[in-house]
């Protein structure tokens, strides 16, 4: 991580250096870092995704091997307090939601936290002249909550 920092902030001079630069001074590039980050995502997902079918084969063949070899058990009630696939399921949705909603006050905040800092070195990109609809930020929040309520009900 800090290794990415460097590299992003190894384009930034200071004033002195700035004034004595060319007129074709170096400028950071703001989508190198985002490049960056992606790759890293990128490796994450392929990672994730190599490992996921061996690990699925692994417990088919402990389970099938295992299964004529237990005895058979009627246990009252068991099904009653074990919980079952969906709600397992559906608890795992939730747990997802918190830590997505979590993850975003978190890029957030940090965004915040930094901005006097980013601002000496960072320019924000140029308005475009294009015409586009804007989302108003109380209405972007209310489509979020109305999302999130058809999908509770849908599930």
């Amino acid at each position: 991580m800090l290794a990415l920092l460097f590299s992003v902030l190894d384009g930034v001079s200071t004033p002195a250096e700035q004034a004595s630069a060319p007129a074709k001074r170096k400028e950071i590039d703001m989508s190198v870092a985002t490049e960056k980050i992606t790759e890293i995502q990128d490796q994450v997902r392929d990672l994730v995704a190599r490992i996921q079918e061996p690990v699925v084969h692994g417990f088919q063949a402990v389970a099938t091997k295992v299964e004529d070899r237990l005895p058979e058990l009627h246990i009252p009630d068991l099904g009653e307090k074990l919980p079952t696939a969906e709600q397992l399921t559906d608890a795992r949705d939730k747990v997802a939601e918190k830590l997505a909603d979590l993850r975003e006050q978190l890029t957030e905040a940090v965004a915040t936290a930094t901005e006097p800092v980013r601002r000496q070195f960072v320019t924000e990109p140029a308005a475009k002249t294009t015409t586009k609809a804007t989302t108003k930020p109380a209405a972007k929040a209310s489509t979020k909550t109305a999302a999130k309520a058809t999908k509770v009900k849908a599930a």
